[in-house]
């Protein structure tokens, strides 16, 4: 997919899908750029990819390197697979969902997340963000110690400004 292309096409289908109210929002296209005029909250949730797909859900974006067991493709609903700004697979093995190693694991991601290649899509999913609800789909048991969840910390920046 070419450079904005992804951003391009999910903001062209929440537009067409008019059921998002910050779908309203004033904005200016650039060749394959979408600058937002204004500040604006983000909205970022995590949920399970075997919980139930709703419209709440906005934007449904898998955030995991590897395709969840058990679920198909039309099964799980959502409107992209993002392998790349996943954990590292050195990370991930390591890591092993143990609880104890969470705020070790929670350092070294985030410091993989500030590598440029990882820092474009964060700010291409910051501005999916801008427009329409994101909930970033993770297969781990775990709710609350995940990739996701650190994915979310760092998108979630109120107020910011694009542009």
């Amino acid at each position: 997919m070419p450079p904005g292309g992804l951003l391009n096409e999910l903001v062209t289908r929440w537009r067409n899908r008019k059921t998002s109210a910050v779908c309203a929002r004033r904005l200016e296209s650039e060749g394959s750029i979408v600058h937002l005029k204004e500040e604006v909250d983000m909205a970022v949730r995590t949920k399970r990819i075997y919980d139930k797909a709703e419209l709440e859900d906005g934007v449904r974006i898998l955030v995991d390197r590897l395709w969840p067991r058990g679920i198909t493709k039309e099964e799980a609903g959502l409107d992209e697979w993002i392998r790349d700004i996943a954990p590292s697979t050195d990370l991930r093995v390591w890591f092993a969902h143990k609880p104890d190693r969470w705020q070790e694991f929670r350092r070294r991601y985030t410091r993989e997340l500030s590598t440029p290649d990882k820092k474009l899509i964060l700010n291409k999913l910051r501005k999916i963000a801008s427009l329409s609800t994101v909930t970033l789909l993770y297969a781990a048991k775990d709710s609350e110690r995940n990739n996701a969840v650190v994915l979310s910390e760092r998108l979630s920046v109120k107020k910011r400004s694009y542009g």
